[in-house]
């Protein structure tokens, strides 16, 4: 920007360079959550925002998944500003771009949403008589998306002890119980019952004559 004054025929001129302003990156912290927890991003500018502050435009490239603000105020000054990130309950594992922009500068970072995984099973009573039923419970480590989430499970004798081929924990609940069924024995039995969604948890369980 140019500046000039003319006085008594003189003319004097001041060069004042502006520096427009860099969106310089884009973190998200924690970058790596399952479906429905929350996260936050942070914006850094270089260089600081000028006075009278800037409003910052936000987007998702996959917003059922994360969502952010559509914008974000950022005080005069400022070299960097933070912003919410919601992310929803998914049944397959996403990466998400989180972009921010101001005029031509942009800069972007990456959100991975994980969908739940086990988190741990449990068996109550672990020990009966056989021909007799117990309970086993699945918990999620985080909500189950639309539809459910399928969790597989297996006896290693099944001749002894009988469960579902999966259970299913409903939409937005983290845990899923289901009735594990036995068969009259000769002699002390230990089973192992096995539940997998993406990892894996085992119960022993003793059957007794």
């Amino acid at each position: 920007v140019t500046l000039s004054a003319t006085s008594s025929g003189f003319t004097k001129e001041l060069i004042a360079v502006v520096h427009p302003l860099s969106i310089r990156s884009v973190s998200i912290n924690p970058s790596n959550v399952v479906g429905g927890t929350s996260s936050a991003g942070t914006v850094t500018f270089d260089p600081p925002v000028p006075d009278g502050g800037a409003v910052i435009n936000l987007a998702s490239s996959h917003p059922s998944v994360a969502s952010v603000p559509a914008t974000l105020n950022v005080p005069g000054g400022a070299t960097s500003a933070t912003f919410p990130v919601a992310t929803f309950p998914t049944g397959v594992t996403a990466d998400v771009r989180i972009t921010a922009s101001f005029g031509s500068s942009s800069a972007f970072g990456i959100i991975t949403v994980q969908t739940p995984s086990i988190f741990s099973f449990v068996v109550s009573p672990r020990t009966i008589q056989g021909g007799n039923t117990t309970q086993g419970t699945v918990f999620l480590n985080g909500p189950a998306p639309a539809g459910g989430a399928v969790v597989t499970l297996q006896s290693l004798k099944p001749a002894v002890v009988q469960v579902p081929v999966s259970v299913t924990v409903a939409p937005g609940s983290t845990s899923a119980s289901f009735t594990i069924n036995s068969s009259p024995v000769q002699s002390q039995q230990s089973v192992t019952v096995k539940a997998t969604r993406i990892n894996t948890r085992s119960q022993s369980i003793t059957v007794n004559p």
